[in-house]
């Protein structure tokens, strides 16, 4: 029997909201005055790349992959520019400003995103917010999550993009329970994947799904982009990428500008097997010749962490079930995991996932109250920040201990995986996220008759 409200819990839960509410922007204004504010006077470093690449190409008409010639523009140190030429296309607006510019406006987008992003993780709880109080909580809750979290204050830091890209993954999950029209979907998909490439992941998970209409659509957006690049860019721009950038790739690959994949700040399979390689080789435990073997053992767990996630998302279609935060936040981990270079300020992508199965965990079940301890030890380490060029890091067990992001994320894929199986296992009801069929139109009308 469903509990009445009484005019003593209307009194305590808007006492409550208008606490928390005070108290938020008591950390906001915190957050801004004596973190934000000190960030304009420091030119962020990773903002750099993608400035003086886009005017290496709009203004000096020449090519963004010689990081030497950047440093020569910026007059200083610059990372490597290493996304596909595409990526140029939505860089070019920095063509057409000063770098001071630049850094303010990045500042000042990235700060309005962490409120977008609080409300849009919001909207994607769906009906489990029964609520305009429920639905202000949560957002009050995200959205102090996310000024707490280490790597939101990493992105805003080095001028990264980390916070666009989330944005529009959300966007795209959220127009997903919205149904909305595959060619806007794929739209928003279509923005982190030539942002950041490996959010192209999420376009196997759409495979598996049978979401083809809206793959095409993809295609088609990016065939436009590729063509456009072809007669906008520097010649030969592609074959650059490709002869240069991609091979640097590989894991054990260094890209010239950057530090070792091995270095204690490198959060992924690849760089844990390869610390455990120098790990064991400084005990001599490591037999000669076998570092090749241990480095094709880096691809194959790769591959599992990713055939495994397909199985997963490919159980709940067959179960007709859905639970888009959760399934997508799933490839999301694995672009984490298996990215050749994971630093810290990448964690924001952890975020989905995170919220998704906490949503789902919900309940007075004991398995729930123990999946919520597992997660609440899950967010508090991977929100901390950690000095990774303490000797700690770098030296005996603290240089595998380096991995705990790592090992983090994966404790929290295999919590979502086991989400994914047992609630698809269940059929199709509201567990904590609105789940449902996907694509009732397209559903036989027996099965839609049955259910």
């Amino acid at each position: 029997m469903e509990r009445l409200a009484t005019p003593s819990n209307t009194l305590f839960n808007t006492a409550l909201l208008i606490s928390s509410i005070v108290l938020t922007c008591g950390h906001l204004a915190y957050v801004l005055l004596k973190k934000s504010a000190i960030l304009v006077y420091f030119p962020p470093p990773d903002l750099k790349s993608f400035y003086w690449g886009a005017q290496a190409v709009f203004v000096e008409h020449s090519s963004p992959y010689n990081v030497h010639y950047l440093k020569l523009l910026a007059d200083g140190h610059v990372f490597p520019y290493l996304y596909p030429p595409t990526s140029l296309l939505l860089f070019s607006p920095l063509s057409a400003i000063s770098f001071q510019q630049a850094h303010l406006g990045l500042l000042a987008i990235n700060h309005l995103l962490i409120l977008i992003i609080s409300a849009t993780l919001v909207f994607s709880f769906g009906k489990s917010l029964k609520n305009i109080t429920q639905r202000l909580l949560s957002f009050v809750v995200v959205l102090n999550l996310l000024l707490l979290f280490a790597p939101t204050h990493g992105t805003l830091a080095l001028g990264q993009i980390n916070l666009i890209v989330l944005t529009f993954i959300l966007l795209f999950i959220l127009s997903l329970k919205k149904q909305s029209p595959p060619a806007l979907s794929a739209a928003l998909l279509l923005v982190p994947i030539v942002l950041k490439t490996y959010p192209a992941l999420i376009v196997v998970y759409l495979l598996v799904r049978r979401r083809f209409l809206l793959v095409r659509w993809l295609a088609l957006y990016f065939l436009c982009l590729f063509i456009a690049s072809i007669y906008v860019l520097p010649e030969g721009l592609w074959m650059k990428w490709i002869l240069e950038i991609v091979p640097g790739g590989h894991y054990g690959a260094v890209p010239e500008g950057l530090n070792a994949a091995t270095a204690p700040s490198n959060q992924n399979i690849n760089a844990f097997i390869h610390r455990s390689i120098e790990f064991l080789g400084q005990r001599h435990l490591l037999p000669i010749g076998s570092s090749s073997m241990i480095k094709g053992f880096a691809y194959g767990l790769s591959a599992l962490v990713m055939i495994i996630s397909l199985l997963a998302c490919n159980h709940a279609r067959k179960q007709r079930f859905n639970n888009y935060l959760i399934e997508c936040g799933i490839f999301l981990l694995v672009m984490l995991m298996v990215a050749p270079l994971t630093w810290d300020h990448h964690f924001l992508f952890f975020i989905p996932a995170y919220l998704g199965c906490v949503l789902a965990s919900t309940g007075n079940s004991t398995q729930n109250k123990t999946r919520l301890v597992s997660l609440i030890i899950i967010g508090l380490i991977v929100s901390l920040k950690f000095k990774f060029s303490s000797p700690f890091f770098s030296q005996g067990w603290g240089y595998l201990l380096a991995s705990s992001k790592l090992f983090m994320v994966c404790w929290l894929w295999m919590i979502s995986i086991r989400i994914i199986y047992e609630k698809s296992s269940q059929g199709r009801q509201e567990h904590g996220i609105e789940e449902g069929i996907e694509n009732p139109s397209q559903s036989s009308p027996r099965r839609i008759a049955s259910l």
